[in-house]
């Protein structure tokens, strides 16, 4: 009887089409009724917007172009979204994504997918898209770049490489001549050999065209041993340029573990130098859809919406990369629903920035909502996927991803209205939260189902572990407590020793620091844990206070230190500290309540007779 009724309701349609054009969605139903590969008797009159172009073979002899239809403009390229595929039809004038059009044809049912036959339907234009504004002319004070090189391997003899030296070089400069002249603050590549070296020359490039030597490279400590075999010897990394930004804390990866992920994913905090304001930048390379990866892809975005809350040094956060995901599947969504909205699209929902079965979009930038409200503008640059862009020679492509931009207004963060104690808690189950310098590697280690930080390197090393900053200016005390237990040191006091600082500026060496007294310190010659409590002097509380153990080996000892359970804890000072502070102006009302005196200020605030805020 459903099915009665169904074939009414399509035979009414079908009538309604003699006086008036189908819309899509029309046309969508009376398709799925069809059987695989299943063809109307009738043709119909449809009528939609143009908006994947998959196959434009256009030209002065009226050559055919597939594309795909819906009701909105929009990027829709499957019939599950609301979209047909107007199958090598044949338009009277050459078609650009966003145009209204007219399609006479029959409709065919393959597998999901309703599509319009035979070959060459007529195809009328009938409205012009809107014209886009021309993104990259919108500027912020800060941009970000980013970008998936291909394979750029400075070992270019390498399996995925397969470049002479003369090929290398010319990439090189490819990718130069296009970094140039977007001219960004922060570049993020990935698809980098797993190298220091390759980030550091590319910056050398760079320096040669510019006059002050502004480019970077981020130290991120990765150096995967060589190997022609290792067909994935990739990272991510970042430049930036130091007369606009500096990084604070380190690069971390943005998965648990050490595996090939935590080399593709990389969390680095920057800070903008004219402004003071910072933002976390997130840059990735999830698995490749060669092969599948589904699952895998599924599990870098899981992963990373788990690890950026924990090792983001700023809670505005950016997040880019090659995601290998188009919109709508199911990493993606993963993201969306962690609280980041997709930025290219919201400034051109038709933007692609890759070229395989056509142009598709699996190149994102994310950012959650307080990074969202300070992106002004994002778009892609097509100055080298060639395959789909045909104003990019391929001649000048040096990757077959194209460099996408934001520009971004970093805003003045709100003090908040009312000071909040500080209890924070760190090394119970990792490293999260912590960033580490120098040649001696802090490593999270498990012994006997004991977990600690530990560090041991003997030979004449130095290694610091350093826990975020904290804006101590409000507050009236602190006290910072932890465990550790220590062997084959020969002085502890002077090899394991703890310091703080007020100003932290991005590194150990560009800061300035004081040294806390640990006490006690163990036997040096057994595993048992001391505990240790520290009341930090307020001569060292300041907007950017960070502590920092300090481990140095000598070259005739072998000290290991193990440390746990660190926990940070600062008390609001009370304010105002005094009645001077809150002297009454001339509207200012007293009263008397429960016998005490009670000030109340034209803001609504009140005090009591010491200076005390009560409400």
């Amino acid at each position: 009887m459903r099915r009665f009724w169904i074939i009414v309701l399509i035979l009414g349609i079908v009538s309604a089409t003699y006086a008036q054009a189908l819309t899509v969605a029309q046309a969508l139903a009376i398709g799925n009724e069809l059987e695989h590969e299943g063809v109307t008797s009738e043709s119909y009159t449809i009528e939609g917007y143009v908006n994947v172009i998959t196959d434009n073979q256009y030209s002065s002899s009226y050559n055919n172009m597939t594309f795909w239809i819906a009701d909105t403009r929009g990027t829709k390229s499957s019939s599950a979204n609301g979209a047909l595929q107007v199958y090598r039809g044949r338009p009277n004038q050459e078609l650009v994504e966003g145009d209204k059009v007219r399609v006479v044809a029959k409709l065919k049912k393959y597998y999901s997918t309703i599509e319009t036959t035979p070959y060459n339907v007529p195809v009328t234009w009938l409205e012009s898209a809107p014209e886009k504004p021309v993104l990259d002319t919108i500027k912020g004070s800060l941009r970000v770049c980013a970008q998936n090189l291909e394979n750029y391997y400075f070992n270019f003899n390498s399996g995925r490489g397969n470049y002479t030296q003369e090929e290398f070089d010319a990439k090189t400069q490819k990718i130069v001549n296009a970094m140039i002249k977007i001219d960004a603050d922060i570049f993020a590549f990935c698809e980098l050999e797993a190298q220091p070296i390759i980030l550091e020359q590319l910056a050398d490039s760079m320096n040669k065209r510019v006059p002050d030597n502004r480019y970077v490279s981020v130290s991120d400590g990765i150096a995967v041993e060589w190997s022609e075999e290792a067909d994935y010897n990739l990272k991510s990394g970042f430049i930036y340029r130091k007369d606009k930004v500096k990084t604070i804390g380190s690069s971390f990866p943005g998965t648990p573990g050490n595996g090939y992920y935590s080399h593709t994913m990389r969390i680095q905090t920057f800070e903008e130098l004219a402004s003071g304001e910072r933002l976390t930048v997130s840059m990735n390379h999830f698995k490749s859809k060669i092969g599948g990866g589904d699952d895998q892809r599924i599990t870098n975005a899981n992963n990373l919406v788990e690890q950026l809350p924990l090792k983001a040094l700023d809670d505005d956060i950016l997040i880019l990369g090659d995601l290998n995901c188009e919109y709508g599947e199911e990493p993606i969504t993963i993201i969306q629903n962690a609280g980041y909205e997709e930025q290219i699209l919201r400034y051109d929902s038709s933007a692609f920035s890759h070229c395989y079965g056509g142009g598709e979009l699996i190149d994102h930038v994310f950012a959650n909502e307080s990074m969202r409200e300070q992106i002004v503008c994002a778009y892609v640059k097509h100055v080298s996927a060639y395959a789909c862009n045909p104003k990019v020679s391929e001649e000048e492509s040096y990757a077959d991803h194209d460099p996408y931009v934001v520009e971004i207004n970093l805003a003045k963060s709100e003090v908040p209205d009312e000071c909040q104690d500080l209890d924070k808690t760190y090394l119970t189950a990792n490293l999260s939260g912590m960033t580490t310098e120098g040649d001696a590697a802090w490593i999270w280690d498990t012994y006997n189902g004991d977990s600690y930080a530990k560090v041991c390197k003997p030979g004449g090393y130095t290694g610091y572990l350093m826990t975020p900053e904290f804006d101590l200016t409000r507050m009236k005390s602190a006290s910072l407590s932890f465990k550790h237990a220590h062997k084959f040191a020969g002085t502890p006091s002077q090899e394991l020793t703890l310091w703080v600082t007020s100003n932290y500026q991005g590194s150990f060496a560009d800061s300035e620091w004081q040294q806390l007294t640990i006490s006690p310190y163990t036997s040096n010659s057994s595993w048992t844990f001391a505990d240790v409590s520290i009341n930090v002097p307020t001569s060292t509380f300041g907007p950017r206070t960070v502590f920092a153990f300090k481990y140095m080996s000598t070259a005739s000892n072998y000290a290991t230190w193990e440390i746990k359970n660190l926990n940070i804890k600062a008390q609001c000072a009370d304010t105002p500290t005094d009645i001077d502070s809150v002297q009454p102006e001339q509207c200012a009302i007293k009263t008397i309540e429960n016998g005490q005196l009670i000030i109340t200020l034209p803001d609504g605030s009140r005090y009591n007779v010491i200076g005390i805020r009560i409400r």
